[in-house]
């Protein structure tokens, strides 16, 4: 399976080479960012996980979260922040996946980063799935909701559509993907591997 890929967004240099050294040493593929400006320049999709300063010296995190919000599938967020409980940040929370506050030890850190990253398929694999069986905008939607375990009810209202369009979209992707169900879709995205 491809190495998880995880981007560190942090103003303070000794903080991206510290996590970079520790993230890389336990198996991971990291790509750094010392500024908003740097962050925004990643190309998201193919990232796994952000691992997220919110206050950094040429603007506010939060503005990357409105770039991943743009990316499928999208990856998974941690803000790792000392402001975690101002009042705008505690507006972001339901915008991530986890909220810690500074400082972080190493082994937190990596306890954080394997629950992130071990729940999910990669990201590059599920866009590579997608790809080569040339799912619609919409379907890779359907589908990356489905595997974070949304039911048909939740994906309508996530999707803002009515169930039968949902059945109409999974009538599509079973199609494209020669798979009997849905479970059966999504057990082929678990499995599949990158070429």
């Amino acid at each position: 399976m491809a190495k998880r890929r995880i981007l560190v967004v942090d103003d303070e240099i000794r903080i991206v080479r510290s996590w970079r050294r520790s993230l890389e040493a336990a198996g991971y593929e990291v790509v750094a960012a010392c500024s908003l400006r740097e962050a925004l320049a990643i190309d998201l999709r193919g990232i796994d996980l952000i691992l997220l300063d919110l206050v950094l010296a040429d603007g506010h995190g939060a503005r990357l979260l409105e770039e991943r919000n743009r990316v499928w599938p999208r990856p998974a967020v941690a803000v790792v922040s000392g402001y975690v409980d101002s009042e705008w940040a505690t507006r972001l929370y339901g915008e991530c996946d986890i909220v810690v506050p500074k400082p972080v030890t190493e082994a937190v850190l990596l306890e954080l980063v394997q629950k992130l990253t071990t729940t999910a398929v990669p990201a590059r694999a599920l866009e590579a799935f997608c790809r080569q069986h040339a799912l619609s905008p919409r379907e890779t939607q359907l589908l990356t909701l489905a595997l974070a375990g949304f039911d048909n009810a939740e994906l309508a209202t996530r999707l803002g559509c009515r169930p039968g369009t949902i059945k109409t979209y999974w009538r599509r992707l079973l199609a494209k993907t020669h798979c009997a169900s849905q479970r059966h879709v999504i057990a082929a995205v678990a499995q599949f591997r990158l070429p």
